[in-house]
């Protein structure tokens, strides 16, 4: 794992930490560790963000954010 992803995931789990305080807390993803599906940059975490639920690297979910937003909708509406 790389630094970058070891410090995302640190700030994962101290933000649930906090939002936890001293409760259950449960970690879940839908992210991946690999070579992104549309720049085939490798050993990113990647989202099924894609135009076509492909996964995807950050920069290029960033590069058509309405795209990624609407897929990303997806998952937090429960596909609806």
């Amino acid at each position: 794992m790389k630094k970058r992803q070891k410090k995302i995931l640190q700030q994962q789990i101290d933000e649930a930490k906090k939002l936890a305080g001293n409760g259950l807390i449960v970690l879940g993803s839908n992210a991946s560790i690999g070579a992104c599906e549309l720049c085939g940059a490798k050993d990113e975490e990647l989202r099924p963000y894609g135009p076509n639920g492909e996964n995807i690297c950050f920069d290029c979910g960033m590069k058509d954010r309405d795209t990624t937003e609407k897929q990303m909708g997806k998952f937090l509406n429960f596909g609806e």
